[in-house]
């Protein structure tokens, strides 16, 4: 056994660590490219607002509040998976890494 997952309700181990490694890489991959369009998205939508009313001022507000929410998630998740990754390269689990 390598460690619980709470998010998986299951326990990470020899057997399913490549699917537990393949969801992080998609997940970090999945959530870059969530990021892309957000910023893409909310750069057409400051460009293209040129009257400012409540519905412009609520959108911005909005897309402002997704973007900071994307970008703090990814860079969560990339961590994640630079220290899974690191555990891979050396060839130990997580209960190993905190016995040291």
């Amino acid at each position: 056994m390598d460690h619980h997952c709470p998010w998986l309700n299951n326990c990470i181990g020899f057997r399913n660590r490549k699917l537990f490694m393949l969801l992080i890489i998609y997940s970090s991959i999945e959530i870059l490219i969530a990021d892309i369009i957000s910023v893409i998205q909310y750069t057409k939508l400051i460009l293209h607002s040129r009257r400012i009313n409540v519905y412009n001022k609520l959108n911005l507000s909005l897309g402002f509040v997704g973007l900071v929410a994307a970008i703090v998630f990814s860079f969560l998740i990339c961590k994640f998976l630079k220290y899974h990754l690191d555990l891979v390269f050396k060839n130990t689990t997580t209960i190993e890494q905190l016995d040291e």
